[in-house]
């Protein structure tokens, strides 16, 4: 159930935290904040006459280190994110999910990239 206040994920709408009790009229954003206003009193269970913020958390990035001939790409482990790869950043469709064996140890997921050939860019994508 959304409560006033949703999020599209580029195919389906879900809820937004927990919402407000009344409409959400306007929303702005400023580096790591959104802001609500409307005619609500609260926002998730918060007093909040009529405005709100929520601070959004950056989605995790990427390391990428060289290692000897190798390159090792690393991130925080995460059902939320898969691990993209293309060879051509101006190409819109051009990223898959990796196909590299992942390895995780202490909370951190891993690539070993052998032998690299050509250019390759990985980034963080939300299923």
């Amino acid at each position: 159930m959304v409560n006033n206040l949703a999020r599209w994920d580029g195919t389906n709408w879900s809820a937004l935290g927990s919402g407000t009790d009344n409409i959400v009229s306007a929303l702005a954003f400023s580096g790591n904040r959104i802001y609500a206003g409307g005619g609500f009193k609260h926002a998730g269970n918060v007093f909040s006459s009529r405005a709100a913020y929520a601070f959004l958390a950056p989605p995790p990035a990427p390391a990428i280190m060289p290692s000897g001939n190798n390159v090792l790409v690393s991130w925080p482990n995460t059902d939320s994110f898969t691990l993209q790869q293309s060879s051509n950043l101006a190409a819109q469709n051009g990223w898959t999910t990796s196909g590299y064996p992942v390895s995780l140890v202490n909370g951190t997921n891993s690539i070993t990239v052998t032998n690299p050939l050509g250019t390759l860019f990985f980034r963080l994508s939300q299923p």
